[in-house]
């Protein structure tokens, strides 16, 4: 399994590229795996195609990911990710 502090570096790597202002909420070692969560948004201005283009970013750093949760706050356009990595 890929270790905590790996994970925080190739994040915290990969954030500064993108541009839906997103930031590296928590990570949480479940023993088997990390559940990850990011946030991000641009408060209102609705552009999914980056939101998914810097998502997919993020998530192409890791050989196994998956989506565990994604909401969005549609009056603020701000989301919440929730993604498994092992």
């Amino acid at each position: 399994m890929i270790s905590e502090n790996v994970i925080r570096e190739l994040i915290e790597k990969t954030i500064p590229r993108t541009h839906s202002r997103i930031t590296l909420k928590e990570i949480i070692n479940k023993n088997t795996h990390y559940v990850v969560t990011l946030y991000g948004g641009l408060n209102g201005y609705g552009r999914l195609h980056n939101y998914l283009n810097d998502v997919q970013e993020i998530i192409n750093q890791f050989d196994n990911v998956w989506l565990v949760n994604w909401d969005n706050d549609c009056p603020d356009d701000v989301w919440v990710l929730k993604i498994g990595i092992r």
